[in-house]
C-alpha cells in the first residue's frame, strides 16, 4: 500500500511540474517573446538601414555594428519562429509537434551559431574601442 502511495505522489508531482512548465511556456511563448522580439526586429532593421548609408560606411566600427545587428536579427527571427510554432501547436497539437521536431534541429543550430557570433562581435567591439 505504501508503494502505491509513493507511485501516486510521484505521478501527481510529475503532472504538477508538467502543468507549471506548460504555463510558463505559454506565458513566454505567447506574450514575452513577441513583445520583446518585434520591437527588437524593427530596431535592428532600422539600424541596418542606417549602417548601410554612405555616411556611416567610412567608420570601421560601423561594419562590426552592422554585423552585430544582422546577427541579432537572425536571433530575434529564430525566437519569433519558436513563438509561432507554439501558437500553431496550441491550435493544432499534432501538426505543431511535427513542425517543432522538424525545425528544432535547424533552429537550435542557427541559434547557437548566431549567439556565438554575437559574443565574438561584442568582444571585437570592446577591443576596438
Amino acid at each position: 500500500m505504501n508503494t502505491l502511495t509513493t507511485i501516486t505522489s510521484v505521478s501527481l508531482k510529475h503532472v504538477k511540474e508538467k502543468d507549471i512548465f506548460e504555463t510558463v511556456q505559454h506565458i513566454i511563448g505567447f506574450y514575452l517573446i513577441p513583445i520583446i522580439c518585434l520591437p527588437g526586429l524593427i530596431g535592428n532593421i532600422l539600424c541596418i538601414c542606417v549602417f548601410l548609408s554612405d555616411t556611416m560606411k567610412r567608420f570601421s566600427t560601423t561594419k562590426f555594428l552592422l554585423y552585430l545587428a544582422i546577427s541579432d536579427t537572425f536571433k530575434l527571427s529564430n525566437d519569433l519562429l519558436y513563438s509561432l510554432v507554439l501558437i500553431i501547436q496550441s491550435i493544432n497539437t499534432e501538426f505543431g509537434q511535427e513542425l517543432f521536431h522538424m525545425l528544432y534541429r535547424y533552429c537550435h543550430y542557427v541559434n547557437q551559431v548566431v549567439t556565438l557570433c554575437t559574443a565574438y562581435l561584442t568582444l571585437i567591439l570592446a577591443i576596438e574601442r
